[in-house]
């Protein structure tokens, strides 16, 4: 990330480009309640269905140090990302767990800066992944990142996001979509920023 990013942009990062930092974790063995974890997960996509993104956000991990103010503003400005990436890819419909493998294109959000989520060692880490039909822009996927912060925490959803099947079109649909995600944030697409964005790598599930 550009050493000369504000805060507020680096939060506006955190929610439009996603595979530049280490936000989303290998799946790793410590949680106990698996079960519990993938329940989150399906809730959450139940939520996104609905077009229900307050509540999403309110369930996502912010910060431990955060004052309520600074959580309720991440929150806010989360959920409001989640609407927006919505409104590119359309309604969702017709969500299933996926099972096999797949390689996809995705942009989404998560609560705190791009510096605090490359800085999480989380206890239990996951990522379950559906199937979805969006009313815009067709077959793709929903990803939901769940991680348990220690032993003794809930479980909590650390991102949201949305993906297509990786191609050369997709790719460039999804460059394009987070575009405008940083200009209607108001984030400068800096000649460094633009290369990051055409250097945009596909997801493989399972990592």
């Amino acid at each position: 990330m550009a050493a000369a990013a504000q805060p507020g942009q680096m939060k506006a990062l955190s929610l439009a480009i996603i595979g530049l930092v280490g936000a989303t974790f290998v799946q790793s063995a410590g949680g106990q309640d698996r079960p519990s974890a993938q329940e989150l997960a399906t809730r959450t996509v139940g939520l996104l269905v609905r077009g229900e993104f307050q509540p999403v956000a309110e369930s996502m991990h912010y910060p431990p140090s955060y004052t309520p103010a600074q959580r309720q503003k991440d929150v806010t400005t989360t959920a409001a990302g989640l609407d927006l990436t919505e409104r590119e890819f359309g309604e969702i419909s017709d969500t299933k767990p996926h099972t096999g493998s797949a390689e996809f294109y995705e942009v989404g959000g998560s609560g705190g800066s791009v510096a605090y989520l490359a800085s999480l060692k989380p206890y239990y880490s996951g990522q379950f992944l559906y199937d979805a039909k969006f009313s815009k822009l067709g077959d793709g996927y929903v990803r939901i990142a769940v991680i348990q912060l220690t032993a003794d925490a809930g479980f909590e959803v650390l991102g949201v996001y949305f993906g297509l099947q990786a191609t050369p079109h997709s790719k460039a649909t999804l460059a394009d979509i987070t575009r405008r995600q940083l200009i209607h944030m108001n984030v400068p697409i800096t000649p460094d920023l633009e290369r990051q964005i055409d250097a945009l790598k596909p997801i493989q599930y399972p990592s």
